[in-house]
C-alpha cells in the first residue's frame, strides 16, 4: 500500500447536486489504490433556516 504523500492530483472540489455522480466515481477510482479519503461537508439547508431568523434578530 502507498505511504500517504501530497500529490500534485489533490485537490479540494466543490460538490453539489450537478456533480455529485461524477466526484463519487472519481473517489471510487483512488479508494483502489488508498485505504483513506477524506471528505468535509457543510449543510446550507440549516444556514438557511437560521440566518432569516439571525437577521430578524438584530433589527428587534
Amino acid at each position: 500500500m502507498p505511504a500517504a504523500t501530497v500529490h500534485h492530483s489533490q485537490r479540494i472540489c466543490e460538490v453539489w447536486a450537478c456533480n455529485v455522480d461524477e466526484e463519487m466515481k472519481k473517489i471510487r477510482q483512488v479508494i483502489r489504490k488508498y485505504n483513506y479519503v477524506a471528505m468535509d461537508t457543510e449543510f446550507l439547508k440549516k444556514l438557511k433556516i437560521e440566518l432569516p431568523y439571525m437577521i430578524q434578530q438584530s433589527y428587534c
